[in-house]
C-alpha cells in the first residue's frame, strides 16, 4: 500500500484512473465528488478498518487533487504526467508514514503491557538523585534539564508562585527513574508532559508523590466542544506546553518525539481539538501520518466544474445583483435576515439540526442540479421570510449564498470525518 510507482506518460494514469474507477464502483464507493468518495470510506472502514483494499482505495482518494473523483477533468487540457506524479508522491507518502503509524500502535501497545510501573516522589529524600541533563536550553544552553522543565511548567501553566524547589526536586526524581529504564526514556517528553498536566497541583504542594506508567498513559477527554474562551485557552496552553517540552529533548538521541505524538493522540482528544482550531503548528502534536491528513485536499468543490455548477448561475443570480448583495446592509429597523452572514449562521445551525439534508445534498452534489437546488430552497423556506416587493431581488442572491455554505459545511463535515477515522485506524 501506498508504494511509489514509476509514471511518465498520460497513458501511465489512464490506466490507473481505470483501475481505481473499476475498483471504487465494485465496492459502492460514489465519485460524483470527494466528500461523497471520502465519506463512503469512512464509513465503510468504520466498520471494518483491517480492509486492507478499502484501506488503499481511500488512500488514493486522500492524495487525489481533481484527477480521480471527478468527470470533468478533460486531459487532453494538462500535462497529466506531471500532476499524476505528484498524486503518487502523497499517496507514497501516506503509505509510508501509515506504516510508521502501525509501527507506532504495536509498541504503544508494549508500554500499555507496562502499566503497573509506579513512580515514587519523595520532596524529603529525592533531591540528592542524579538525573542526566539531555536537553539544552533555547538559548543560553547553560539551563539543566530539571531547570527548563520547571520553567516551562512555571510559565506556560501560569505556575510562577508555585513552590519551585519542590516541583524540581519531584521532576528530578521522576526524570531519574525514567532514565533508569531505556524503555521508558523513549517516551521522556510525552510522559513529563502528562504528570504535569495530572499531578499539575501535586506536584507543587505535596512533599510525597506516586503515579502509575497506567495513569499516565489512561485516556483523557477534554472538553473541546466547549464554548467558554477560558476553557479553550487552558486547552490551547495544555498542547503549547508539550510542544516546548518536546522541543527541549530534539537534540536527545533516545527521545523518539514522533512516537510522542502519537502517544498523544492515543491517550487525549486534543489533536481534533487542534484540528478544529486549526492550529499552524498541527504538526507539532500529532505524528506525521496525521499531519499529512490534515495537509490534504478534502475539498468537494472542483476546479474543473463547469459554469452551471456554480451558485450564481444555479439560482441565475445577476452579475450586479451579487455585488449588491456583497454590499447589503438591512435599513434601519429590518431585519438582518438576508446579510451574508446570517444566511451562513442560520444555515449552519439549520443543517445541525437536519443532517439528513447534507446528506442528501453530498450525494447530488456535482450530479443533481435539480435535487441541489431543492436543498437549498427548503432551507431558504425555513430560515428566511419571503422578501416583500422592494427585496425580490435578494431571493436569488441568498439562495445562491445557502449553497454555497452547503458546500463550505460539507467540506467542514467531511474534514472532521476524516480526520476521526485516521485517529483511530
Amino acid at each position: 500500500m501506498g508504494k511509489k510507482q514509476n509514471i511518465s506518460t498520460e497513458q501511465d494514469f489512464d490506466v490507473f484512473k481505470i483501475l481505481y474507477t473499476s475498483n471504487c464502483k465494485e465496492a459502492g464507493i460514489p465519485l460524483q465528488n470527494k466528500a461523497a468518495a471520502l465519506h463512503a470510506f469512512v464509513q465503510k472502514l468504520s466498520k471494518d478498518p483491517d480492509d486492507e483494499a478499502i484501506k488503499d482505495l481511500f488512500f488514493k482518494t486522500l492524495a487525489d487533487l481533481e484527477l480521480l473523483c471527478t468527470d470533468f477533468y478533460d486531459c487532453s487540457n494538462y500535462e497529466v504526467a506531471e500532476e499524476y506524479a505528484e498524486l503518487l508522491d502523497r499517496y507514497g507518502a501516506l503509505g509510508a508514514f501509515y506504516r510508521q503509524q502501525e509501527q507506532f500502535e504495536d509498541a504503544f501497545s508494549d508500554y500499555k503491557d507496562r502499566a503497573g510501573i509506579m513512580f515514587i516522589m519523595d520532596g524529603e529524600d529525592a533531591a540528592d538523585r542524579a538525573c542526566d541533563g539531555t536537553c539544552k536550553a533555547e538559548n543560553a544552553g547553560q539551563s539543566t534539564e530539571v531547570e527548563q522543565l520547571s520553567a516551562l511548567f512555571r510559565n506556560i501553566l501560569g505556575m510562577e508562585d508555585c513552590n519551585s524547589s519542590l516541583l524540581e526536586v519531584h521532576l528530578r526524581s521522576f526524570l531519574a527513574q525514567l532514565d533508569a529504564d531505556e524503555m521508558l526514556s523513549v517516551l521522556k517528553p510525552f510522559l513529563v508532559w502528562q504528570l504535569m498536566i495530572r499531578r499539575q497541583e501535586e506536584l507543587v504542594e505535596k512533599q510525597e508523590l506516586s503515579v502509575t506508567l497506567g495513569e499516565l498513559l489512561a485516556y483523557e477527554t477534554y472538553p473541546v466542544a466547549e464554548e467558554q474562551k477560558k476553557v479553550r485557552k487552558r486547552l490551547k496552553t495544555y498542547t503549547k506546553l508539550f510542544r516546548k517540552i518536546c522541543k527541549c529533548y530534539k537534540t536527545d538521541e533516545k527521545a523518539d518525539r514522533a512516537f510522542c505524538r502519537y502517544a498523544l493522540v492515543r491517550t487525549t482528544n486534543l489533536a481534533v481539538f487542534a484540528a478544529e482550531e486549526q492550529f499552524d503548528k498541527f504538526d507539532k502534536i500529532c505524528p506525521p501520518f496525521l499531519s499529512l491528513i490534515q495537509d490534504m485536499d478534502l475539498s468537494c468543490l472542483d476546479s474543473e466544474a463547469p459554469e452551471d455548477w456554480q451558485a450564481e448561475e444555479l439560482f441565475g443570480v445577476k452579475e450586479e445583483d451579487a455585488d449588491r448583495y456583497a454590499e447589503y446592509e438591512p435599513e434601519e429597523n429590518r431585519e438582518n435576515t438576508y446579510e451574508m452572514w446570517a444566511v451562513e449562521e442560520k444555515t449552519e445551525a439549520y443543517l445541525s439540526e437536519h443532517p439528513a439534508l447534507l446528506d442528501t445534498f453530498r450525494e447530488a452534489f456535482y450530479l443533481d442540479k435539480d435535487t441541489c437546488r431543492n436543498v437549498a430552497e427548503q432551507i431558504f423556506a425555513a430560515i428566511c421570510p419571503a422578501p416583500d416587493s422592494v427585496h425580490t431581488w435578494l431571493t436569488d442572491c441568498v439562495k445562491a449564498q445557502i449553497f454555497d455554505t452547503m458546500t463550505e459545511e460539507l467540506d467542514r463535515i467531511t474534514e472532521k470525518e476524516v480526520l476521526e477515522l485516521c485517529l483511530k485506524l
